[in-house]
């Protein structure tokens, strides 16, 4: 069986379609401007009486602005550095709005981390479940690449891993019954064809579309089924043959019996 994909867990949480996000409360945005507007402003006037100290009142408050835009460039700069390499950097703790924008972005990226790990868990269910199974099961990709198959897909078919991931399953098994089927994509019945492997084994194919225009290519060994049936086939030829010898030396003792009934004075005649 072919092993777990990698899970990067570097990637941020993607957006989900079609979700709508709650957005706060009018109060809630009138709080976050006025604390943030308030602490900006008492920063200007702190510059400004720093800078009235020093005969600047307006430097100072230039250099309070400037210190605050080089802050939100500085946040900004760490937001992009943690979400471009989360596993490699730790978000700092501002405090404020800035921090308060850490602590969603990391609860985010836990949440994310829950369910990846929670569809981890669900693949290797069944990719076990599948690994049991006698079948050949082969899971395909939108234009047929193969994504995964179980042990007994690789018995069957001569699969290999990691050679064999991601090439086209048409490329692999070279039968025109089965290219015709995959090309023609009608699925309702399964086809036969010989092993890739062994000439001498006879495969039973089928394509099951599921998902988002994914496949499952189930392999089922029928040799054996095959062979049963040739000596059930057989075995009725040959009874067939054998009762019908008894059968005809029989008939030809009626037929002399009935011959010998006819005449008046034949030895059988009594018994007409």
């Amino acid at each position: 069986m072919t092993d777990l994909p990698d899970i990067d867990e570097s990637a941020g949480a993607p957006p989900e379609p079609n979700r709508r996000v709650a957005l706060p409360a009018p109060w809630q945005l009138l709080h976050y401007w006025r604390r943030e507007l308030g602490r900006a402003l008492g920063l200007v006037l702190l510059g400004s009486l720093l800078g009235w100290l020093f005969g600047y009142p307006y430097h100072g408050a230039g250099i309070a602005v400037l210190v605050l835009l080089l802050r939100q460039m500085r946040h900004l700069i760490e937001l992009r550095t943690w979400l471009q390499r989360p596993k490699y950097y730790d978000l700092p703790d501002p405090g404020g709005l800035w921090g308060e924008v850490f602590d969603l972005q990391l609860d985010i990226q836990r949440k994310h981390r829950r369910k990846k790990k929670k569809l981890a868990a669900m693949l290797a269910e069944f990719q076990a479940s599948t690994a049991a199974l006698p079948d050949g099961a082969v899971v395909l990709g939108q234009h047929g690449d193969i994504s995964w198959f179980n042990s007994a897909a690789r018995g069957l078919l001569g699969l290999r891993t990691p050679q064999d991931v991601g090439i086209r399953i048409a490329n692999l098994i070279r039968h025109p019954e089965f290219t015709d089927y995959y090309m023609r994509g009608d699925f309702q019945q399964e086809i036969e064809a010989p092993s890739p492997l062994n000439r001498a084994k006879t495969l039973s194919l089928r394509i099951i579309p599921y998902g988002n225009q994914q496949m499952l290519l189930i392999v089922r060994d029928v040799s054996e089924r095959h062979q049963l049936e040739a000596a059930r086939r057989d075995f009725v030829a040959n009874a067939s043959h054998e009762l019908r010898t008894p059968l005809t030396v029989m008939r030809g003792y009626l037929d002399v019996m009935d011959m010998d009934a006819q005449g008046s004075d034949g030895p059988l005649a009594p018994w007409r």
